[in-house]
């Protein structure tokens, strides 16, 4: 009797921490029950096209349909456009463009400004065009830093019915000494006001050098009019689409770092699960992959393309997180996002970077040559730029004194200088002042001033005047914004 009595007092108790380990098995949450990872596939959209510093669109890069004539956006060593405008974001800036630098001018540098309804091309919509009025000639400069072959040179036009039906093109690559492409290019409609003529002419043939830019001119003719007006320069407009200029680019030398920087936290405690960095120089973006339990996460992803490594801390915790970039590393191409996500199994999960940084452009309105302007030196006087995503009132805790130093080669209708600014995600704008010095080529000093704004990440700031201003009334720079940058976000990605 007395051995069953233990018994059962065994056995009740046997049932009783079954019970309780039941009981705290219901308490425990799964999803962060390490025991089991899924695998969670991160596709970063269009991270397989090459994109340029500041480019306004990449919906030239979707869809592309396998005619010839429909190209890629070159990779190192594959054809495609190496510059293309479709004015669709009403800017001079080119959404495909292998190098900075290029620029659209007319009558001797004069910059346009006007934009109206345009022609669909490839995949883009058919959105705006660029109008001219009362042309005289019109210069494009394209840089080939980065090409290894140019191919061809394309473009649509129309002119209104007093304005010319043919244009000759010829090209330079000093700016200032031209060389017949081909004499008459007559439209094909010129009964029809702004009726649309589309042009491809072969490149390929040229003996160009690669280390020095492309012009191109078009010079505006009567041509053979049908039933148009008489030709009448002053009051013609033209108006110009689809500008491209096909070939195959090499391999970038102005990104040796392309890194991929990744914060995983638990959505509810912030607590950090996973970081790195991935080199996808080295190894493709379309193999990346995290391994997460179940549970909520938000992630903070930063890729830096660039010369040198971003401005991290050594503590990875969410209140301390911040991303920050040299002044100096003026050309860099940041992109991020923050991205909350539920993982319950394996899955694939798409992330839309977007820009950390604007343009800041120097547009020199000066009417004579800036040929003595050797050196030009930009210092930043307000505080070092750093963005922290989760802790907004976290003290600056960036130090750098750098400057950016840049030798121009300010050539005819072309005095501009332009800079990548980091700012990170923000929703109020940062305020800046800049420093400007210019020299000449035994480092005297030509003139210093000052220029100050206010700035938030994915615009355009310009700043508009002389460099060398010849009187008082001069000296201010006038000050203009493009808020709505390029209109849809963009990835940075090879």
């Amino acid at each position: 009797m007395k051995t069953l009595t233990h018994l059962l007092r065994y056995s009740f108790s046997v049932l009783l921490i079954i019970v309780y380990a039941s009981s705290c098995k219901k308490d425990f949450d799964p999803k962060y029950d390490d025991k089991k990872s899924y695998t969670v596939a991160v596709k970063f959209q269009e991270f397989d096209q090459l994109i340029r510093p500041l480019r306004s669109s990449v919906r030239a890069q979707k869809g592309l349909s396998s005619n010839a004539t429909a190209l890629r956006s070159p990779q190192s060593g594959q054809e495609g456009y190496l510059y293309y405008w479709s004015f669709n974001q009403s800017t001079l800036e080119p959404d495909v463009f292998v190098a900075g630098g290029s620029s659209i001018t007319f009558n001797q540098g004069q910059i346009p400004e006007t934009f109206a309804t345009g022609w669909s091309y490839d995949t883009y919509s058919a959105g705006f065009g660029l109008t001219i009025s009362g042309a005289s000639e019109i210069v494009l400069k394209m840089p080939l830093s980065g090409v290894v072959q140019v191919r061809s040179f394309g473009l649509d036009i129309s002119s209104s019915g007093t304005g010319p039906k043919a244009f000759s093109l010829s090209y330079s690559q000093d700016g200032r000494n031209y060389t017949l492409l081909t004499e008459d290019n007559q439209f094909s409609n010129t009964n029809t006001a702004h009726a649309r003529s589309t042009f491809v002419f072969p490149l390929e043939s040229l003996a160009l050098d690669l280390r020095r830019d492309l012009f191109l001119k078009l010079i505006p003719k009567a041509g053979f009019r049908g039933e148009a007006s008489d030709y009448r320069e002053a009051t013609s407009v033209v108006k110009l689409d689809n500008i491209r200029l096909t070939g195959t680019s090499g391999i970038r030398s102005d990104a040796s770092i392309k890194a991929l920087h990744y914060y995983i936290y638990e959505a509810d405690n912030k607590n950090l699960v996973s970081t790195g960095v991935y080199d996808f120089a080295r190894q493709s973006l379309a193999d990346f992959s995290l391994s997460l339990p179940a549970g909520d996460y938000i992630a903070s992803f930063v890729s830096n393309e660039s010369s040198e490594k971003l401005m991290l801390p050594e503590a990875a915790a969410a209140t301390s997180l911040y991303i920050a970039n040299r002044f100096s590393n003026h050309q860099a191409r940041i992109f991020g996002v923050l991205d909350t996500f539920t993982v319950t199994g394996d899955m694939e999960r798409q992330i839309v970077l977007r820009r950390y940084f604007s343009q800041v452009k120097f547009e020199f309105t000066d009417a004579t040559d800036l040929k003595r302007v050797n050196k030009i030196v930009i210092s930043r006087r307000h505080d070092p730029e750093f963005y922290a995503p989760f802790h907004t009132s976290l003290v600056n805790p960036i130090v750098d004194a750098s400057q950016i130093v840049v030798y121009p080669e300010f050539s005819q209708g072309d005095h501009t200088v332009a800079f990548h600014q980091f700012i990170g995600q923000v929703s109020t704008p940062f305020p800046l002042t800049y420093t400007v010095d210019a020299y000449d080529a035994e480092d005297i000093l030509l003139r210093s001033f000052e220029v100050s704004s206010a700035l938030r990440n994915n615009m355009l700031l310009i700043f508009r005047g002389a460099l060398l201003p010849h009187h008082e009334a001069v000296k201010n720079f006038q000050v203009l914004f493009n808020e709505n940058w390029d209109g849809q976000e963009i990835s940075p990605f090879d």
